[in-house]
C-alpha cells in the first residue's frame, strides 16, 4: 500500500523517499516514525505537560468572548488546538494568531476548481500558502531547535537526520 493524497506522488518524485514526512511514508517506515513521535501526543503527556497552556489560553479566549460579547466557537477551538499542537511540534517562535490564520487559509482552500486554469491557480495558491507557513513558522523553529533542542517533534526529527530545506 502507498500513501496517496496531499500530492504524495510529487513529493516522492522531487525528494525521493529518504526522510519523507510521516504523512507520506509507507509501511514499516511510517509505523516506526509514528511510534517514535507518539510520545509527544500521548494523552497523559498532553494533560500534564500542556494543561497549563490550555487553561491559560482558554481563560484568555473566554475573556475575549466576554469583552466582545460574541465569538465564533469554531475559531476559538481552532486557536486553542493550533496553540497546543504548535507547542508539541515546537513552533513556539511565530505569532500564534498569524500561524492560525496561515493554517486556516491553507486548509480552507477549495479543491473543487473546474477547468485546468482554475485547478492550476488553486494549486499555486495552495503552494504559496504552504510556503508562507514554512517560512514564517517552521523554518524559524528549526533554526532555534538546531541551536538548542527541546522535547518536541522538530527536535526529534533533527535528531533523526532531517535537514532544513534550502530556499
Amino acid at each position: 500500500m502507498r500513501q496517496a493524497g496531499f500530492r504524495a506522488e510529487l513529493l516522492e518524485r522531487f525528494t525521493g523517499r529518504t526522510h519523507a514526512p510521516v504523512l507520506f511514508q509507507d509501511g514499516e517506515a511510517h509505523q516506526k516514525q509514528r511510534s517514535a513521535t507518539a510520545r509527544f501526543f500521548a494523552p497523559k503527556v498532553v494533560a500534564t505537560r500542556y494543561r497549563q497552556l490550555m487553561e491559560n489560553l482558554s481563560d484568555r479566549l473566554v475573556e475575549r468572548f466576554r469583552s466582545a460579547g460574541h465569538a465564533e466557537l469554531d475559531a476559538m477551538s481552532l486557536e486553542l488546538a493550533v496553540a497546543v499542537a504548535a507547542e508539541i511540534v515546537g513552533l513556539r517562535q511565530s505569532d500564534q494568531r498569524g500561524r492560525s490564520r496561515r493554517l486556516n487559509r491553507f486548509f480552507a482552500a477549495s479543491g473543487s476548481q473546474r477547468g485546468w486554469r482554475s485547478a492550476f491557480v488553486g494549486f499555486a495558491l495552495g503552494q504559496y500558502r504552504m510556503l508562507a507557513f514554512y517560512l514564517h513558522d517552521v523554518r524559524p523553529a528549526i533554526r532555534v531547535r538546531r541551536a538548542g533542542p527541546r522535547e518536541d517533534v522538530i527536535s526529534h526529527l533533527i535528531e533523526q537526520g532531517y535537514r532544513i530545506a534550502k530556499s
